[in-house]
């Protein structure tokens, strides 16, 4: 994926190991959605080892999704540290009244894992008045796997296919 010779400064360097990195997340995420974590765990911990800036990278997934397998396999500590600075971005972000979505549901995301149900909905339901509708995302997202029962959750989800439904409407209507 990536070269260490040739680069013809620093900045370019950098700018390569990054894409890189962002390749392998999204390998990672790619097989974390089919369950297939051994492969997830792999593409995610080669993407945070070649991150020059994973620890300050609001848009980074792997850590995320690398702390959910952590903790299924009893790695808590770990899986601990990588929620918390992923959290502590996520919440920057939304605290500068961010109008990107995602940060809601990555913030979600990180309680879901940690077992938060309460934090998780409150932020599914912010980003949801937002108008975050990535019903995919939440619907095959192993994170929320634990949460399908919910009556909160699935009111969530309600939400967001009617929501799509409506959209969905309006696009027709307006061709």
């Amino acid at each position: 994926l990536i070269e260490s010779v040739g680069y013809r400064n620093l900045d370019e360097k950098i700018a390569k190991f990054e894409y890189a990195a962002k390749v392998l997340e999204t390998a990672g995420i790619l097989s974390f959605f089919i369950n297939d974590f051994p492969n997830a765990k792999t593409f995610f911990e080669n993407s945070i080892s070649i991150h020059p800036n994973v620890g300050n990278d609001v848009w980074a997934y792997s850590p995320i999704y690398l702390a959910y397998i952590y903790k299924r396999t009893g790695n808590n500590i770990e899986a601990d540290n990588l929620l918390n600075a992923a959290l502590h971005l996520q919440l920057n972000e939304i605290g500068n009244d961010t109008q990107d979505t995602e940060f809601y549901f990555n913030a979600s995301s990180i309680y879901a894992i940690k077992g938060d149900i309460n934090n998780s909905v409150k932020f599914l339901n912010l980003g949801l008045k937002r108008k975050w509708v990535d019903q995919i995302k939440i619907t095959h997202n192993p994170v929320f796997f634990d949460f399908k029962d919910n009556p909160e959750f699935k009111k969530i989800i309600q939400t967001i296919q009617s929501e799509i439904k409506l959209m969905n409407g309006k696009l027709i209507a307006s061709n």
